[in-house]
């Protein structure tokens, strides 16, 4: 069974666990912003980069509503 972790987009509670978030959250994430993900989930710790990265994508998720990134998805 894969565990599975919350959507930090939607709040879904479906997400993959070596998935950062759900596919409609992800690919709504500005390439610069999925750019910073990858490079630094690669280095495999929370460190203070991975942290400041992570909080950069709550702060866009928060002032981008799910509505506006979950159009037509149910």
């Amino acid at each position: 069974m894969i565990e599975r972790h919350d959507c930090p987009g939607c709040g879904k509670d479906d997400v993959p666990k070596y998935m950062f978030a759900c596919v409609t959250c992800w690919d709504a994430l500005p390439d610069r912003l999925r750019d910073r993900v990858k490079s630094t989930a690669r280095l495999g710790a929370l460190d203070d980069r991975r942290l400041q990265v992570l909080s950069d994508v709550l702060t866009w998720y928060n002032s981008h509503p799910v509505g506006e990134h979950h159009v037509g998805s149910s």
